[in-house]
C-alpha cells in the first residue's frame, strides 16, 4: 500500500490518493480542487481509479469531485448525513469567492464502521462528526499495513473547526476519542498540513493531551 498527495486549490487543501500494493488499484480522498493535477498524479502512478471518498461536503474537499468522477468513471461515495452539506457546494462556492463548480454525484453509501473493499485496499469507514455531520474517516489496510486518512477531523497539533455547517464540539470530543484508541504508530494524513502520527498527537496535540479545552 501506498499513499500521495498534492496540496491543492487556494484553502491549501490536501488530496490523497492510496493505491494496493500491486500498484493496480487507486482511491482518490478528497478531490479538493485543481483537477488536471489530481489526474497528472494518478497517470504517474498509472493505476486505475477505483472510488472517490469524501471525508465531508465543504468545498475545499470535494470541489473537483465532479470533474474527476466524471473524467475516471469512478463512483463518489460520502457519509449520507453529510449530504446536506455536500448539496450546499453551489452557495459554498458563492460564499467563498471561489469559482463555481456543481456537486458530484453521489452513488456509493458509507456507513459507521462500514467496511469498503477495493482491490487489494480494505477502507474501515470511521464516522467522526464534530466537524461537519457526516464527517467520516478512512483507515485504509492491507496485509499488515494501515494508515488514516483523517480529513479535518485531526490536524498536527490541532483539530478541525466546529463552528461551521452544523459542527458540533460536543460531537468532536466523542470522534477524537474514538480515533485515540486507534494503535499509536497508526500514520495520519489529514486534510491539512503535514503528515503526523497517533502517537505524536497524543503526546503533543494540546487538544488531545488535555492542556486545552474545547
Amino acid at each position: 500500500m501506498k499513499i500521495s498527495g498534492i496540496v491543492v486549490g487556494p484553502f491549501q487543501s490536501n488530496t490523497w490518493l492510496v493505491t494496493d500494493a500491486a500498484g493496480e488499484t487507486g482511491v482518490i480522498v478528497d478531490p479538493g480542487d485543481q483537477a488536471d493535477r489530481i489526474l497528472a498524479l494518478v497517470k504517474d502512478k498509472g493505476v486505475e481509479v477505483a472510488a472517490i471518498l469524501l471525508t465531508h461536503g465543504h468545498i475545499d474537499h470535494v470541489g473537483a469531485a465532479a470533474e474527476v468522477a466524471s473524467r475516471t468513471g469512478a463512483k463518489v461515495f460520502i457519509h449520507p448525513e453529510d449530504r446536506e452539506v455536500l448539496d450546499m457546494v453551489p452557495s459554498q462556492c458563492r460564499l467563498f469567492g471561489v469559482t463555481a463548480v456543481e456537486a458530484p454525484v453521489v452513488e456509493g453509501v458509507i456507513e459507521d464502521e462500514g467496511e469498503l473493499h477495493f482491490g487489494g485496499l480494505t477502507v474501515r469507514c470511521i464516522h467522526t462528526p464534530g466537524h461537519s455531520p457526516g464527517h467520516t474517516c478512512f483507515l485504509f489496510s492491507e496485509d499488515n499495513e494501515t494508515l488514516l486518512v483523517a480529513g479535518d477531523l485531526l490536524f498536527a497539533g490541532s483539530i478541525g473547526r466546529t463552528d461551521l455547517w452544523s459542527g458540533s464540539a460536543s460531537d468532536m470530543r466523542i470522534s477524537l476519542d474514538r480515533i485515540k484508541m486507534l494503535p499509536g504508530p497508526t500514520p495520519v494524513y489529514s486534510g491539512h498540513g503535514l503528515r503526523t502520527t497517533i502517537a505524536a498527537e497524543l503526546r503533543d496535540n494540546p487538544y488531545l493531551n488535555g492542556l486545552l479545552a474545547f
